[in-house]
């Protein structure tokens, strides 16, 4: 049975390969927003001859690359990238964004601090007044360290959870940079900022999924329009 296609994450994607011409070095975030944007790219690429490097954040969107035919570059090779694409879980009207379903939010982090623009494409579910509406907020965890960031985490939200594979692995998630992740709920989150200073603060903690600096654009997605803010 052919699966059925998101079309307001289409739509995001498509407008999105606007802005993709005109760079050189191009960053790729994580998730299922970014392996469309990556197969719309393959078929760009078969038409039309651009001199583009596509850094990828994960392995997950490195396999994707290789998998279309697509050569990856790597930060090794460059001083700064033109501009990033990434998915999100949540964005709200201050643009403010929730990152880490997929696992990679540090690197996805690492991609924004050296982009000159950095683009969030989401379809309209992922819109919030305020982020933390939806979705929860990972935190990537040192493991040797995992039970008292735990337990740190705990006391300063409404709930929390380390990430396990389920029935595709046994035991906890492990990113690509060999860490756990931490599931926090807060619900709305009134001062990103503060909230992300005070997670981060936690010894053990690698990285949160508060994403704030550095974000150009965010491309939302609709089933007969796309809004960019």
């Amino acid at each position: 049975m052919e699966k059925s296609i998101n079309l307001p994450k289409l739509n995001a994607v498509k407008y999105s390969l606007n802005l993709l011409k005109s760079n050189k070095v191009i960053g790729l975030g994580s998730g299922s927003t970014i392996e469309m944007l990556i197969e719309e790219i393959s078929k760009m690429l078969r038409i039309e001859n651009l001199d583009v490097s596509f850094i990828p954040a994960s392995t997950q969107t490195y396999f994707k690359l290789i998998n279309l035919g697509i050569k990856p570059a790597s930060l090794d090779t460059i001083d700064e990238i033109d501009i990033t694409f990434d998915g999100a879980d949540e964005v709200d009207e201050r643009k403010y964004v929730l990152k880490g379903r997929g696992g990679a939010l540090f690197r996805e982090k690492i991609l924004s601090y050296f982009s000159k623009k950095y683009i969030i494409i989401v379809d309209d579910s992922k819109y919030s007044k305020k982020i933390g509406e939806k979705s929860s907020v990972a935190i990537e965890v040192l493991p040797y360290a995992i039970n008292p960031v735990f337990k740190k985490i705990q006391k300063i939200c409404k709930k929390a959870e380390i990430r396990y594979g389920g029935r595709i692995k046994d035991g906890p998630i492990i990113t690509d940079n060999g860490n756990y992740i931490i599931d926090a709920y807060f619900g709305e989150i009134d001062d990103p900022l503060e909230l992300s200073n005070q997670i981060n603060s936690i010894c053990g903690v690698i990285e949160n999924g508060i994403f704030y600096q550095n974000i150009t654009k965010i491309i939302v997605g609709y089933e007969k329009e796309v809004k960019v803010y």
